[in-house]
C-alpha cells in the first residue's frame, strides 16, 4: 500500500494543442490533480494527431514510471505494443474520447 505522504504520478496524453476539447481535457485534469494531491504531467504531440510522436512520448512516460496513464490515443492499434508493454510493469491504462483495440484500458476490465 503507497504511503498517503506521497502523490499518485500521472501522465495525460492528448492528441494535440489544437482542438479546445483537449484543451479542456487538460484543464479537467490539472483541477482534479490540484484538488487530490496527484503530481501530473502532460504530454502532447507537437504535430497534431502524431501517431509516431505520440508513440515517443509514451516511450518517455514509461522511462519515468508514472502511476497511471490517461490517453486519448491517436490511433486504434499502432500503440499497442507500447500500451501492452506499460500494463506488463503494472502501470494503469485509462483511456478517454476513444480506446485501443485489443488493449484493454484499467477502467474496462472485467472482474
Amino acid at each position: 500500500m503507497r504511503s498517503a505522504a506521497r502523490a499518485y504520478r500521472l501522465a495525460v496524453f492528448t492528441k494535440n494543442w489544437t482542438n479546445p476539447a483537449y484543451a479542456g481535457a487538460r484543464l479537467a485534469a490539472d483541477r482534479l490533480a490540484r484538488r487530490h494531491g496527484c503530481r501530473l504531467t502532460h504530454f502532447v504531440p507537437t504535430r497534431p494527431d502524431d501517431v509516431a510522436e505520440q508513440r515517443a512520448l509514451l516511450e518517455t512516460a514509461l522511462a519515468e514510471r508514472p502511476d497511471a496513464i490517461l490517453l486519448a490515443p491517436t490511433h486504434a492499434t499502432a500503440l499497442n505494443d507500447v500500451l501492452s508493454g506499460l500494463q506488463a510493469l503494472g502501470i494503469p491504462l485509462l483511456c478517454f474520447v476513444s480506446r485501443p483495440l485489443g488493449v484493454e484500458p484499467a477502467c474496462c476490465r472485467r472482474r
